[in-house]
């Protein structure tokens, strides 16, 4: 017998409440009605599939979240270390504007040091400003060292490519968990209707099952599928039932 409530470790209640009803019924197989016992397998194979889908995407979703964690906390420190630097530019700035500065390049050397926390350091902040017919022009240059690898990149570069981190795993986290809950929501919808399935026998081993709730289109709709009892195994036979198999197990 399949150990179906492992699978569904996974706060499953309302579907989990309907599969130990099925496998009390399997327990009473001898007074079952062959078609029911057939229905109840089917049902059992389909939210078993979703049940291994469901965690397999919890694992990676929960591997998405320690990645996304990371980028996020390297981000805020890049930008806990950047802050005085953008400050400073900005007052240099004000002051350049109303002091009507000739051109000139400033840096910071002496307290360079100071702008650092566990995971970066300023290598490098400086301000050339030059001259133009319409006015004063400031180009800031904020060079950022990552301790770890000791490489030195533009604040900006370092900036965009974690916010690039960052959004692409916050993305890809949404798109599993929207495949997770498609599926598990789904599965309910399928077992709570299994009762109305269609058994027709084929050989001593296996059974045609069909009905409402055993295909996929844009919404749950009839299909077929083959049962092997001598295998355990269940097969889609029409294309509502591959697209079925698709949402519950995303492959």
């Amino acid at each position: 017998m399949m150990k179906i409530e492992s699978s569904f470790g996974f706060k499953f209640f309302p579907l989990l409440a309907g599969v130990l009803v099925l496998l009390s019924t399997f327990a009473g197989c001898q007074t079952a009605s062959p078609e029911l016992l057939i229905q109840g397998k089917a049902a059992s194979k389909l939210t078993a599939m979703a049940a291994d889908a469901i965690n397999a995407w919890d694992r990676e979703i929960a591997a998405v979240d320690a990645d996304l964690t990371r980028a996020e906390i390297k981000l805020g420190k890049l930008n806990q270390v950047a802050a005085p630097a953008l400050k400073w530019v900005d007052l240099m700035k004000a002051k350049g504007q109303q002091e009507q500065w000739n051109a000139r390049i400033l840096e910071v050397t002496a307290d360079l040091n100071k702008l650092k926390n566990d995971q970066f350091r300023v290598a490098k902040l400086q301000l050339n400003v030059e001259l133009l017919s319409a006015g004063l022009r400031y180009t800031s240059v904020i060079q950022i060292d990552e301790l770890a690898t000791g490489q030195v990149t533009a604040y900006e570069e370092l900036r965009d490519n974690l916010q690039r981190q960052v959004t692409a795993l916050s993305e890809k986290r949404g798109a599993l968990a929207k495949a997770r809950n498609t599926a598990r929501s789904t599965a309910m919808n399928v077992f709570a209707q299994y009762k109305n399935w269609k058994v027709q026998k084929v050989s001593s081993i296996t059974y045609n099952v069909s009905g409402q709730g055993l295909g996929m289109e844009t919404a749950l709709t009839t299909g077929r599928w083959e049962y092997n009892s001598d295998k355990d195994q269940l097969t889609s036979l029409d294309n509502a039932a591959v697209t079925l198999r698709k949402v519950l197990t995303g492959k």
